[in-house]
């Protein structure tokens, strides 16, 4: 028998939360700390021909069908074709018609000549007449527009557009690169007609760069960039033909470093790519076919394609040619003869395909130093992206096929942003999953097992596995593992539950919902699929236990939550019942709960390992589009080509209520970057959990929701991370309390209270940023600060954008709930993302010491953000006013090496509480900036606070990273005045483990550990001292001890266990 008191060890790899300033973009489909990618290169060739002079026309003109108008040119009528051409508003004469007005004409064929004159005022956004019209539009405005005024304005009319093409691409390519500063993005365009050339190709107007805070690249260097491509795009002008096959050609020159070719400027290129594990990316915008398209060199070093007989293959580069006068999308087949008119040549899609081909770094080293011909990332190359502005043809379709990429039409300001939207979201998709796959274990321990989660990328299967542990706190024998026979019942016997959007249903057919039946292609052998049958045609699966990667386990164990208080009633119950109840649960079978990337949470029995009882959230069986990392619904799971997604990827929060005139135990979670979605289930009977022990689920709404069903309740609903905390408030409610986490329909950051028993909403706080930005925030995971009853008063949490809040839940009328600014974090004016949980402890003077770190690691972007990250600890005086970063006292970080081993050393600074409100500590060694960050919970003891960092390697093509653990004094930031980490080994920790430092000894602060971590030690009382555990990137453990308060010198030593 086995006693299990469990700890937690956190998960290896995680999911967390920073970009500087800017708002989460994309989750990626892989665990990040596996991924070998860095911020990838984009292109955006924006249309400037001529034609992107023409207003914007109303969806139905494409549609209709009138007869073709005419109009004053000159001292004769024209007719504006319906199918050629455009007219600016300077070529349409007044004709008669009042000061600023313009004529068209009915035409009547049988007498060939004009009739029934209309006048217009015609939007005119160019100005002087410049603005273009297509001879279909004026049909249609004439035809439309036909009141009885002789004078028609078209100005003030809702049905009438008043912008240009060209308007709305700049407006777009700056909104997408404003909300895409994660990555590196230039620009190209086409290149003036001149006298002697009417078609001389492109140009890179604006080189990729960095938008943000990387390697080499300040913030002030980022904003310049920006600016600078803001500024580009703002100059673009309608004034060009249409060489587009040619200016992409020149893209390809420009990605390989090799002269120019018609690009404008001196010199040669210089390629963009840094990286041999970079992704490029072309994105095309163009509102029409080719003009002027076919010239190319003869002498390019990529000429020959293989595929393809001859010696030369540009710009036909597959071979593939359509004979004059039939539809074609590809080749040559003039017209006219000229070569040069609209849609003569297409041969876009053909340097698409050899953009795609070709390897544009086949010699050299990258910026980490290493081969470009690395045999993990043998070939860099360009996908492409096109859309049709407008305009909708076959060649764009084929440029995306053959350039793979994505092919998307607007028509308009709206569709064109989220056509642009969709391309970038398919680009930050695509850059996650070049990934360098290796193994690694999330681990929940207690004082006499260890349970390790495992995962196999070559199948996205996994396993848990529980180890005996001695008494010295090495690792034993393997007690029992999932993998092995009998652990997951047969299919038809697992006890599996979902929810029905009502209540808890059994895990089969005939109790899912036709939606839910749906989201399965209407497939029962999906759903047998996923309750571990082998279906012919589907995945193949050596274990039915899929991946664990982000889930943080609990133990379902003798919890006791402290609701023991002398002559204290819990909701008109004696105190001494839940005595009983606690010592109840010691004959109770004990749980170990974990989500997988099988779209399950899975419930094993601690002692034997046995699959008590698994549920599928609700939320999972749909595809979630809406949300970063958009992820398909269950069915993608048994496609034999699966890539990988997270499906039920949140951790869970476990408390005793008193409910039903009962003691229960209950447990929530969120679905991490699985989806937007929270539930809850009854653990208190723990071997016969039923369909009754469902309690809840709620799961945001696909899009902002306005109806009066209560759904716009949940709008702030995002990817929660956090765990919920379950609890009773000051009316002795009993609640489930959870932040809402990120990528909400609104954006904001809020704070959820719902009743614990059903979900209902008791209380949502929604919280402003105090910088009015408009961008995307959420609240991170949430620390809650109790009475001496037992009852909420305070819940503390950071915000993505880097604000500290506290919310006050200290009344027992919950209109009186509210939230209070506490802190911004900010360096040099650049927001710190607060993404781990922050924790709290009683500051001496009175009120309470809030402690965190800063930093983010959620998207790819973040394994190359090098902005100065913090160590905070911000007293909390319950004051109105929030405390500023000159209330703070500053601690520094140097480094030592002793013995082989490196160590830190933070000054020791004095806080003078009567005049500061703080402290903090930049993650920096004098001037580096090496992204180091923190992204998970502090721990706190007496007067110790232990901060565990994480800093990605510094070549972002590996996976990985490295660590340090920091002990400081939670009041002051700086160093202990004791030894923290036994340096000798002789098992003690005092002055014979001190440092030489300037100016004589000092005591270390930290030391790094032998691989990178993500997550906190987890912990473990023995014998008044803390042993605590850090679980690292490669599998391994790194154990050390400490004293139990951290208050004085005791015995405290660290080895690494494998």
């Amino acid at each position: 028998m086995y006693n299990l008191k469990a700890i937690l060890i956190g998960v290896a790899l995680g999911l967390y939360v920073s970009v500087p300033a800017y708002a989460l973009q994309s989750f990626p489909n892989q665990p990040l700390s596996l991924s070998s990618v860095v911020s990838p290169n984009v292109i955006l060739l924006v249309d400037n021909s001529g034609s992107m002079a023409n207003i914007i026309q109303p969806e139905s003109v494409a549609s209709s069908n009138y007869s073709a108008v005419a109009y004053r040119y000159g001292n004769s009528y024209a007719i504006a074709s319906l199918t050629d051409g455009n007219i600016s508003l300077s070529q349409i004469g007044a004709d008669g018609c009042s000061t600023g007005y313009k004529a068209l004409w009915a035409i009547n064929t049988a007498k060939n000549q004009v009739q029934e004159r209309r006048c217009y005022k015609f939007p005119d956004p160019l100005g002087e007449g410049k603005t273009r019209y297509t001879g279909k539009y004026l049909a249609y405005i004439y035809n439309v527009f036909n009141g009885s005024s002789n004078n028609l304005l078209l100005e003030p009319d809702s049905r009438v557009p008043k912008t240009y093409r060209m308007a709305v691409a700049k407006e777009s390519a700056k909104e997408i690169a404003a909300s895409n500063r994660s990555m590196r993005i230039g620009l190209a365009t086409f290149n003036k007609p001149s006298s002697s050339d009417p078609g001389p190709g492109g140009s890179i107007l604006r080189d990729i760069k960095d938008l943000t805070v990387t390697a080499g690249v300040s913030q002030s260097q980022a904003d310049q960039n920006f600016n600078n491509l803001v500024s580009s795009i703002d100059g673009l002008a309608a004034e060009a033909n249409t060489p587009l096959a040619e200016t992409y050609y020149e893209v390809t020159r420009y990605f390989r470093g090799l002269s120019r070719f018609q690009g404008l400027g001196t010199g040669d290129y210089v390629s963009p790519v840094q990286y041999r594990c970079q992704r490029n990316f072309g994105v095309v915008v163009t509102d029409g076919l080719p003009t002027h398209d076919r010239s190319f060199p003869t002498n390019d070093p990529h000429r020959d394609n293989s595929e393809v007989t001859g010696s030369n293959n540009l710009p036909d580069w597959d071979g593939l040619k359509t004979a004059f006068g039939e539809p074609f999308s590809d080749g040559y087949a003039p017209e006219s003869g000229s070569a040069n008119g609209e849609g003569d040549t297409l041969y876009l899609d053909d340097i698409a395909k050899f953009a795609f081909d070709i390897d544009l770094k086949s010699a050299g080293e990258d910026s980490a130093g290493k081969s470009y011909n690395d045999l993990s990332f043998q070939k860099q190359n360009i996908r492409t992206y096109t859309i049709g502005f407008t305009v909708d043809n076959q060649m764009l379709l084929d440029a995306a096929k053959y350039g793979a990429g994505e092919y998307y039409t607007a028509s308009d300001a709206s569709s064109l942003s989220s056509a642009l939207n969709s391309a970038l979201q398919s680009i930050r998709q695509q850059i996650s999953s070049a990934s360098a796959i290796a193994s690694n274990s999330t681990r929940i321990q207690n004082d006499t097992l260890i349970y390790q989660a495992r995962y196999n990328t070559t199948d996205w299967t996994g396993e848990v596995i529980a180890y005996d542990v001695h008494e010295d706190g090495t690792v034993g024998e393997i007690v029992w593992r999932t993998s092995s026979e009998g652990k997951i019942p047969e299919p038809d016997s697992r006890k599996i539950f979902t929810f029905n959007g009502s209540v808890g249903k059994a895990f089969t057919w005939g109790n899912l919902t036709s939606e839910q039946k749906a989201s399965l292609n209407n497939s029962e052998n999906s759903l047998k699929w996923l309750r571990g049958s082998n279906i012919s045609g589907m995945r193949v699966r050596n274990e039915i236990l899929g991946d664990i990667v982000n889930s943080d386990p609990i133990f379902v164990g003798q919890q006791n939550n402290g609701y023991i208080v002398p002559n204290t009633d819990v909701a008109n119950e004696p105190a001494d019942t839940y005595w009983s109840y606690v010592t109840d649960k010691k004959g109770l079978t004990p749980l170990v709960i974990v989500g997988a990337n099988d779209g399950m949470v899975h419930a094993f029995n601690g002692g034997t390992g046995k699959e008590e009882f698994a549920y599928v959230p609700a939320s999972l069986f749909k595809n979630r589009t809406t949300s970063p990392g958009a992820t398909p619904g269950l069915s993608a799971l048994t496609e034999p080509d699966y890539p990988h997604h997270f499906y039920a990827d949140g951790s869970f929060g476990l408390g005793d209520v008193y409910i039903g005139s009962a003691w229960k135990t209950y447990m929530a979670g969120g679905l991490g970057a699985g989806g937007r979605g929270v539930f809850a289930l009854n653990v208190t009977d723990r071997e016969n959990f039923s369909e009754d022990d469902v309690l809840w689920e709620i799961t945001a709404p696909d899009a902002t929701a306005t109806t009066n069903n209560g759904s716009s309740d949940w709008n702030e609903m995002g990817h929660v991370f956090g765990e919920p905390i379950i609890a009773r408030t000051q009316n002795d409610d009993w609640v489930t309390l959870f932040p809402n986490g990120y990528a909400s329909n609104t954006g904001k950051a809020a704070l959820y209270v719902v009743n614990a028993s059903n979900g209902s909403l008791i209380k949502k706080i929604v919280v402003s940023d105090p910088d009015n930005s408009s961008l995307n925030n959420g609240l991170s995971a949430i620390t809650a600060f109790f009475d001496s009853n037992r009852r909420i008063t305070y819940v503390y949490a950071g915000d993505i954008l880097g604000n500290l809040w506290k919310f006050d839940l200290a009344s027992d009328k919950e209109n009186s709930w509210k939230s209070q600014l506490l802190f911004k974090a900010r360096k040099d004016g650049v927001r710190q993302p607060i993404t781990g949980k922050v924790r709290v402890a009683a500051h001496p003077s009175g009120g309470n010491i809030v402690v965190f770190g800063t930093g983010k690691f959620l998207e790819t972007s973040d394994k190359t953000d090098y902005s100065v990250q913090s160590l905070y600890g911000i007293w909390d005086q319950n004051k109105n006013t929030p405390v500023s970063a000159s209330d703070l006292v500053q601690q520094t970080i140097s480094e030592k090496t002793y013995e082989g081993k490196q160590y830190r050393i933070v000054s020791n600074n004095t806080v003078d509480w009567k005049n500061k409100s703080g402290w903090y500590v930049d993650l920096k060694v004098g001037n580096s900036t090496a992204g180091e960050r923190v992204v998970n919970a502090a721990q706190t003891g007496g007067d110790r606070v232990l901060f565990t960092t994480f800093t990605p390697l510094s070549d972002p093509c590996l996976s990985g990273g490295e660590s340090w653990t920091m002990a400081l004094n939670i009041y002051t930031g700086g160093s202990l005045d004791y030894s923290a980490f036994d340096l000798n080994n002789d098992r003690y920790f005092n002055h014979a483990d001190m440092l030489t430092c300037d100016g004589g000894q000092c005591y270390a602060s930290g030391f790094k550990l032998e691989d990178g971590t993500l997550k906190s030690p987890g912990t473990l009382f023995s014998d008044g001292f803390d042993s605590l555990y850090n679980s690292d990137l490669s599998g391994g453990v790194e154990q050390f001890e400490a004293s139990g308060t951290g208050s004085k010198p005791g015995r405290m030593s660290w080895r690494q266990i494998r």
